[in-house]
């Protein structure tokens, strides 16, 4: 049995089961008390890559949450709830499900065996008119913020000024330095979603281990893009030669000691872009995929398909996107169409690039870490395909069944959505292993 709170007035005690019968897997009472338009905000939250509502009712939706929280931080252990003035917090509204502020207002703190998170709750006669995720971000614990600085570095490419931060360790010679590269989205140079910042942990975690980084906004952050102009290396792969030639001309910085690391989209690029600049000592693939893009997307889909928290709708909508998906595999979409949202021009760029093939032709050698928590047979075949194409000497594979999307340690199987509701940081040992390689090398 979860402990509760159980002291206060009538809409505190309301709260308190509410919630109780979130964390203890009882949704229905809360699901009937959700105002519809924080059900719909959750749905959008739960599927952000669409506007379509895959969920059947709330109770579903709400499912999913628990599912959630339970594979960031394990099985709930305790609530509490405590009241605040209506107007006295400032929750960040794009995190928030429902629209207008409610007369009472209450944040809870739920204890899990392995972590502690925060929601906000607003009630009105009864109805919860808000339904809030306020976990703010917080550093990895483990590092030593004395031990390094950090320092603005601007670069321009294509008539854009980017802007970025180089992370320096506290030794005074000349650092090895990785570029880290973002995966899609329209993403800051911490590369914040939800409560999440993936690359800064990444960059602070290695400057604690004296290997210094730069991470820069993304172009599609800092201005509009016309999506019939995106192709294989415009924007990404271009924006990341830029930035590694600013960063190898900074004075602290060693640059026949220079890496590249790209996250998810950013890591199956990284490879064409090591193509394009040969003084990269190693490449790391943080959860970049093997498979080419329509397959990997099919795969993908069909093991979401599979699961058994799959809803119907999801399952629906599924069958739709592999069908265009297959269709685009037989020849059979005309240039003018989409898929999956973009350009089929990109698509059919973007098809053509045989990731592995790249990788393997490369001098240096490559690292690359894949988590399995969410989909595992997907991952897993990505990282064997892996395996089976780098023999450069020094190159690496390694594939953690616990790891999710962002290298967030799962105690549960992930859901895929966690890390947009409920804070983490990145592993501590997933960073510690490319450190440990990168040092390796250089040494």
């Amino acid at each position: 049995m979860v402990g509760v709170n159980t002291d206060g007035d009538e809409p505190h005690e309301q709260v308190n089961t509410l919630i109780s019968g979130l964390i203890e897997g009882e949704v229905e009472q809360l699901a009937t008390a959700l105002d519809p338009t924080v059900a719909d905000d959750l749905y959008s939250l739960l599927n952000p890559d669409t506007d379509e509502r895959l969920f059947d009712d709330p109770a579903t939706a709400l499912e999913r949450l628990r599912m959630a929280l339970v594979a960031q931080s394990g099985e709930p252990e305790s609530i509490d709830v405590a009241d605040v003035e209506a107007d006295g917090v400032d929750w960040d509204s794009e995190r928030v499900c429902g629209e207008e502020p409610a007369p009472s207002r209450f944040e809870i703190t739920v204890d899990c065996r392995h972590g502690q998170h925060q929601l906000g709750v607003g009630l009105d006669e009864g109805a919860i008119v808000e339904l809030a995720f306020v976990d703010e971000y917080t550093p990895p614990a483990d590092v030593d913020q004395n031990g390094f600085t950090e320092q603005e570095l601007a670069f321009e490419n294509d008539g854009l000024e980017f802007c970025g931060s180089l992370t320096l360790p506290a030794e005074d010679d000349p650092n090895a330095c990785v570029i880290l590269v973002h995966g899609s989205g329209e993403t800051d140079r911490n590369y914040e979603s939800g409560a999440q910042q993936f690359l800064k942990d990444v960059a602070w975690g290695l400057a604690d281990r004296g290997i210094a980084s730069y991470r820069y906004d993304k172009r599609s952050y800092l201005t509009d893009i016309d999506e019939s102009n995106v192709g294989l290396d415009w924007p990404v792969v271009d924006d990341a030669l830029a930035a590694t030639r600013a960063v190898a001309e900074h004075p602290d910085i060693d640059k026949d000691q220079l890496f590249l690391a790209g996250h998810s989209r950013g890591g199956m690029f990284a490879p064409r872009i090591a193509e394009h600049f040969d003084a990269y000592r190693g490449v790391i693939i943080l959860e970049g995929y093997a498979q080419s893009f329509p397959e990997y997307m099919a795969e993908l889909y069909r093991e979401h398909s599979e699961q058994d928290w799959a809803t119907d709708r999801e399952r629906a909508a599924i069958d739709g996107v592999i069908t265009q998906i297959d269709a685009f595999l037989e020849s059979e979409l005309n240039s003018e169409e989409e898929l999956m949202g973009r350009p089929m021009q990109y698509i059919q760029e973007v098809s053509k690039y045989d990731k592995t093939g790249t990788a393997a032709s490369l001098e240096s050698p490559v690292l690359v870490l894949q988590g399995g928590a969410d989909l595992p047979e997907f991952k897993e075949q990505s990282a064997n395909l892996w395996q089976e194409s780098l023999t450069q000497p020094d190159s690496k594979v390694s594939y953690s069944p616990e790891f999710n999307h962002f290298l967030q340690r799962t105690h549960s199987q992930s859901v895929g959505v966690e890390a947009g509701f409920f804070h983490d940081n990145v592993s501590s040992d997933a960073i510690e292993e490319a450190a440990t390689w990168i040092t390796a090398i250089v040494d």
